[in-house]
């Protein structure tokens, strides 16, 4: 068991395991592709920064492994973010796992493997109230209807 202790470790809402992999799934600009009618010609418009997406391979193996593993299952199952903590790309905010895959098998008695994607989020707008009133469409209606009524008495 000493020799778990020289592995690195990872934190999730204050929840330690050890990480076999961690990567980053996610970089870069995301992009909106615009292809053109008889041409070879493409443009690929910038749309901002891709929020990072991390996907790791941990494990719990431990005197009381199956403990550990429950309270991170609890804490993924949390739907409000919270922090995570890699040792190769550090300290990340506001971050949400995605669905995990754990596994269990007669070759690794005593430990299991889990395979989770975590990735950054914002709080969730709120809806904005719109500007318009029902008073001003019909309003605007009544105007495009006033502006084309001769347009269609001559056809």
């Amino acid at each position: 068991m000493s020799r778990l202790f020289n592995l690195y470790q990872a934190k999730y809402k204050n929840v330690t395991f050890f990480v076999r992999r961690e990567s980053v799934d996610q970089l870069g600009q995301k992009r909106i592709m615009h292809e053109y009618p008889n041409t070879q010609a493409r443009y690929l418009e910038p749309q901002g920064v891709v929020p990072q997406q991390f996907t790791l391979e941990i494990f719990f193996s431990s005197d009381n492994w199956v403990d550990e593993y429950e309270v991170f299952r609890t804490a993924i199952e949390d739907p409000r973010p919270g922090r995570l903590v890699l040792p190769t790309f550090g300290v990340i905010e506001n971050v949400v796992a995605m669905p995990a895959k754990a596994e269990s098998n007669q070759t690794s008695i005593g430990e299991i493997p889990v395979t989770v994607t975590f990735s950054i989020t914002v709080e969730r707008p709120a809806p904005t109230n719109a500007e318009t009133t029902e008073e001003d469409v019909s309003e605007s209606a009544q105007d495009v209807r006033e502006t084309t009524k001769g347009a269609f008495t001559s056809v």
